[in-house]
């Protein structure tokens, strides 16, 4: 029997929301919780979702185990329980068995870590995401998003004791917008590379070392090769 699928997204703090996943099983369970969380019952939801998990008798990761627990994650989430619902995320990571669904738990714990306030696990999250699946295009938005916020921040705290940023000259400013042009084009390296050699004809170009640094984050994850899993 197919349990029917929740729905493509759900709100989130960022931007780009949640993923959700329909399932398969041979029981209720599965299809009741949707329901559930169609009705807008998340708490019961989330219960429905665990009942189908205590169905099964071993710890074998499928596809159906991790997209029950995607499930309740976001049945979780939308019941205001963001630390709960990033512990289902990353065990449907661990339980499945394909790297698109390993993507999605990563993305999705991301989204419920940042809810929870923890902002430097969230961009860990969707860094994981992106060396899944560098095609998570949800996941490179939210961690530039997220990544942007921690530079400023960091900024500010270390702003008391630092040389504040140089005023960036007339040719620094049209770098940067060359730089934004390639970022739009997904070319990060060009970008960050753009930057770095005009750093060195003009030292203004530091205004925007916040931009440097990210763009060069980005890039390196862009050229990882690696599927590592959440433990």
């Amino acid at each position: 029997m197919t349990c029917g699928r929740i729905i493509s997204s759900v709100p989130a703090m960022l931007l780009l929301g949640l993923v959700a996943q329909g399932c398969s099983r041979p029981s209720d369970d599965g299809r009741r919780g949707n329901d559930l969380y169609e009705e807008g019952r998340f708490g019961e939801a989330a219960v429905a979702f665990q009942e189908g998990l205590s169905r099964f008798e071993d710890e074998t990761p499928g596809a159906v185990r991790s997209n029950l627990l995607n499930n309740r994650g976001a049945a979780y989430y939308r019941n205001e329980e963001p630390e709960s619902a990033q512990n289902a995320f990353i065990n449907s990571v661990a339980m499945a068995d394909a790297v698109p669904e390993q993507s999605r738990g990563s993305y999705n714990a991301g989204n419920a870590a940042y809810a929870s306030g923890a902002k430097q696990l969230s961009a860990d999250f969707f860094r994981q995401a992106l060396l899944l699946d560098p095609e998570n295009q949800d996941a490179r938005f939210n961690y530039e998003f997220v990544k942007r916020q921690l530079d400023e921040e960091q900024q500010e705290q270390q702003g008391g004791g630092n040389e504040p940023p140089p005023k960036p000259s007339d040719y620094a400013k049209q770098l940067k917008a060359q730089a934004d042009e390639l970022v739009a084009r997904r070319s990060y390296r060009e970008a960050n590379r753009l930057m770095t050699d005009g750093l060195k004809i003009d030292p203004t170009v530091r205004a925007f070392q916040t931009f440097i640094d990210r763009t060069a984050s980005v890039a390196d994850i862009n050229q990882s090769p690696g599927t590592e899993n959440l433990q």
